[in-house]
């Protein structure tokens, strides 16, 4: 039977000293097109946080941008460490 995919508002980093806590680790890796930080929590399931910079677009292309990505993440979270929060930040173009 197939795991439920489901991508709920506890999955999420809501507050801004979640994320706050998740810069403070300062355990990142990136590409120069995005940048993930990670950070252990005290759950039993991975929460994610999406920043997207304003030079990315309009409302309208930041939140497609922050759609697609909580979506990669909904489809494959049962597939990574479960134990951490993740922020993944997409810089203004002209910061790469």
């Amino acid at each position: 039977m197939m795991k439920k995919l489901s991508f709920s508002k506890r999955n999420r980093l809501l507050r801004n000293e979640d994320f706050k806590a998740v810069l403070q680790k300062n355990w990142k890796a990136g590409d120069g097109l995005i940048t993930l930080y990670v950070a252990e929590n005290a759950f039993h399931f991975p929460r994610l946080g999406v920043s997207v910079g304003k030079p990315c677009g309009n409302a309208v292309v930041r939140n497609r941008l922050k759609r697609i990505l909580r979506e990669i993440f909904r489809q494959n979270q049962h597939q990574i460490p479960q134990n951490f929060d993740y922020l993944v930040i997409v810089p203004s173009p002209s910061s790469t």
